[in-house]
């Protein structure tokens, strides 16, 4: 999932440095760990050219821009990992249900056994526009195991699924014409049942009614303007964009009736979301001034080495942190937005913002980033340092300061990258007391007696097993044994609390 940015510590970072040249001469590059095994379906048929890997299912985009590890023609794979197990293995082909298990050191060195079981086929029709029709994606989400598939849809308003479980099953449907100006997304609920034909159908046809008005600034001006509208009806998400012409007029047909709201925005002005209601009729909504507003300044922390460039998008009110579905992404990403920054630099003013609550997103600019397109760029930010969090610019405050801190590691890196198996808190007895040592991913050695903090250390990983924390330019060392107990030092043996 999109995660919150955690504090980093500068000198503990400084010290991480420091520490691995200091034993860079002494570090031996340990062999990765080898995982071997088999996917099989529910017969015990052997199933080839099955992606295997450590952490989640692949993602549509993953599986189509990176190679992972196959199974052969026997469905045998051998999969090589940094750090032994325990960690989370998935395998995935394209007509089956993917599956997830936790494997644990014992079943990885007698090898592995997956089990895939045949899914079904969904198959869907949009009856749309066709210059909506550019560019349609799919998605299905099934509420019981939290599984969720994503399908691009051809010209015609044709899209298929396979490799599905059997159950209840929302089907939303993301609709747009080649300039992003008429958008439309729909969920239908639906239940995929096992053998069988199953098929969905979504109406995105046009409406009757229409809504104009006219942008001014404050001294009655006539305003160039982006003027965005938002309508949600029976689950129907339509979305539309227009641009004020010289008398700061804009105008939308065509429209789908329900409730909406506008979101109005100029150059050097105060963003405005304005609520309104769209009848089976021809609406012209009193006129919208823009002016005002306040700063906000953004200080960027933890920047990622090599950045060239950060996003930075703010959102009308407070804005959930999503799932790591690419839907629940892509939601947030459709949200009205108030404004918008690419910079260079590590620190940004958002001008002309009007009091009330926003949410903060920034993330680093990459390739992945510049391709766009629906759920593309949702896909990468799972693959980037993303800060995200809810702030309120109060009535009459000139100026709002905010500290931007991108964490160390990205939601990707965070749910399939193995976790060295030091990582956890161990506790062993010394002197009438219980010590606890608790390694963090992020590089930390936290020592406690009885509940009460002693002291915190970085620490670096030597090999599989082996890691070092640095004390005053000293290491010292710590190994997990196979056993799964800690050496601490070569003077005590740590038991396991927690991963």
């Amino acid at each position: 999932m999109l995660m919150f940015a955690s504090q980093r510590i500068l000198a503990v970072a400084l010290l991480l440095a420091s520490a691995s040249a200091l034993v860079a001469a002494q570090e031996t590059s340990a062999k990765p760990y080898t995982l071997t095994g088999v996917v099989v379906d529910g017969d015990g048929t052997p199933i080839a050219d099955a992606i295997v890997t450590t952490g989640m299912v692949p993602t549509y985009f993953e599986r189509k821009e990176h190679k992972f590890p196959r199974t052969d023609q026997a469905g045998k794979f051998s999969l090589e990992t940094p750090y032994p197990p325990p960690f989370t293995l998935s395998a995935f082909h394209e007509e089956h249900v993917p599956s997830s298990r936790s494997i644990t050191k014992a079943e990885g060195d007698g090898g592995v056994r997956m089990v895939l079981f045949r899914g079904e086929t969904l198959t869907g029709v949009v009856k749309a526009d066709p210059t909506t029709l550019v560019s349609l994606w799919a998605t299905a989400w099934f509420p019981n195991n939290g599984y969720e598939a994503l399908c691009k849809g051809d010209d015609q308003g044709r899209f298929r699924f396979t490799g599905l479980p059997v159950g209840k099953c929302f089907v939303t449907v993301r609709a747009e014409n080649k300039s992003k100006t008429r958008r439309y997304a729909c969920e239908e609920k639906t239940v995929v049942l096992p053998k069988s034909k199953n098929r969905v159908a979504i109406d995105f046809t046009k409406g009757q009614a229409s809504l104009s008005g006219i942008v001014q600034d404050g001294a009655g001006n006539a305003l160039n303007a982006e003027v965005a509208l938002h309508i949600v009806e029976d689950n129907k998400d339509a979305r539309f964009v227009a641009t004020t012409d010289k008398d700061g007029r804009y105008a939308f047909d065509g429209l789908p009736t329900g409730a909406g709201q506008l979101r109005i925005s100029s150059m050097g002005k105060a963003s405005r979301l304005v609520d309104v209601a769209i009848e089976p009729s021809e609406q012209t909504h009193e006129v919208i001034q823009l002016d005002g507003g306040a700063s906000v300044r953004c200080t960027l922390v933890n920047v990622p080495d090599g950045t060239e460039q950060v996003e930075l998008i703010l959102f009308f009110g407070k804005q959930d942190t999503p799932a790591g579905v690419l839907s629940d992404i892509q939601y947030l990403l459709d949200q009205p937005v108030a404004q918008t920054r690419l910079t260079g630099s590590r620190k940004v003013t958002l001008d002309r913002v009007s009091p009330g609550v926003y949410t903060l997103l920034a993330y680093p600019v990459n390739s992945d980033h510049r391709k766009g397109g629906a759920y593309r760029i949702a896909d990468a930010l799972l693959a980037t340092p993303v800060y995200m969090d809810t702030f309120t610019l109060r009535e009459g405050v000139q100026s709002t300061t905010i500290a931007a801190a991108f964490p160390g590691e990205t939601p990707r890196q965070l749910a399939n990258t193995p976790t060295h198996p030091v990582v956890g808190q161990w506790v062993y007895p010394y002197k009438g007391s219980t010590w606890m040592r608790t390694f963090t991913r992020d590089g930390r050695c936290i020592l406690s007696e009885g509940g009460v903090f002693a002291w915190e250390n970085p620490y670096i990983i030597l090999g599989t097993r082996r890691v070092a924390v640095i004390i005053e330019n000293s290491k010292r060392i710590h190994m997990v044994r196979e056993d799964d107990r800690l050496e601490v030092e070569g003077k005590f043996v740590a038991t396991r609390v927690t991963r």
